[in-house]
């Protein structure tokens, strides 16, 4: 279990939290390295699902659950025990807003990954019968041109408007509260999920279908059409306009690495 803790992205992954807790409430049992920890479909919670019961008794789960109680309860992280002996871990907002403050701090997501050879191979044959189409260029120009009006706004601060590829990153304000949005079955919350996603693949090292860039830009798209940031939400809610705004800051960074990654070519931040 120890070793799943040296991958240097693992602060960066939700799923790491959960990992560091039962290492930490059994520090002294055998738990396999390669334990599977898988996020819920359910899109009303963040809630991971692990067989823990198969590899332990019920005490030991139990123990995981008290000790989840007595040490991370001020966290919002729950953990029960479902009738099949699996463990489910339900993170509330408080801890999911901690989550995305360390991973807005996060600039060069690139360093992170190196997927095999196979993987590379498989990417670049997939990169030859597809090309970057006008809706990657559109949403990665939509998603600059609102953190550029907002840093002209003063409404946040940025160290390059132009947002070259691992070269630009928020600088105030910090931290962010995100527990001003609705992180239950709402666009913001599929946008973080999909976030969750693209970064528990980064922390196992899996290879990303093409599927994954148009997926984290549609979520992109569906908040910056559906969720207000200026007008009357920012005259009266200006906290959920500086979490929203974050939020893209996070999926910018993101929705650039995946089609760095891909296609291996910078998008425009204006078309």
């Amino acid at each position: 279990m120890s070793a799943s803790f040296s991958h240097p992205f693992s602060p960066y992954c939700l799923s790491g939290i959960i990992y560091n807790l039962i290492f930490q409430s059994l520090p002294s049992t055998d738990i396999p390295s390669n334990l599977p920890l898988c996020l819920s479909r359910d899109t009303t919670s963040f809630t991971y699902k692990t067989p823990l019961g198969n590899f332990l008794p019920l005490s030991s789960l139990q123990k995981i659950c008290l000790f989840c109680q007595q040490h991370y309860s001020l966290f919002h992280i729950k953990a029960t025990i479902s009738h099949d002996a699996w463990l489910e871990f339900t993170l509330y907002p408080p801890v999911i807003s901690q989550w995305l403050n360390a991973v807005i701090s996060l600039t060069r997501i690139t360093d992170y990954y190196n997927p095999t050879a196979t993987a590379k191979a498989t990417i670049t044959h997939s990169n030859k019968q597809k090309k970057l189409q006008f809706i990657h260029y559109y949403t990665h120009a939509r998603c600059c041109s609102i953190l550029r009006d907002a840093h002209l706004q003063q409404l946040i601060v940025l160290d390059n408007p132009d947002f070259p590829v691992n070269q630009w990153q928020l600088l105030k304000p910090t931290p962010i509260d995100y527990t001003c949005l609705d992180l239950s079955d709402s666009y913001e919350a599929f946008l973080v999920r999909q976030i969750v996603k693209i970064s528990e693949m980064i922390y196992k090292q899996i290879s990303f279908s093409l599927a994954t860039i148009d997926n984290l830009g549609k979520a992109i798209l569906d908040v910056e059409c559906h969720c207000r940031i200026w007008g009357e939400t920012l005259k009266k809610h200006k906290n959920i306009s500086i979490a929203r705004l974050g939020l893209l800051v996070i999926a910018l960074r993101f929705y650039q690495f995946l089609v760095y990654h891909h296609y291996h070519t910078q998008l425009p931040p204006e078309i």
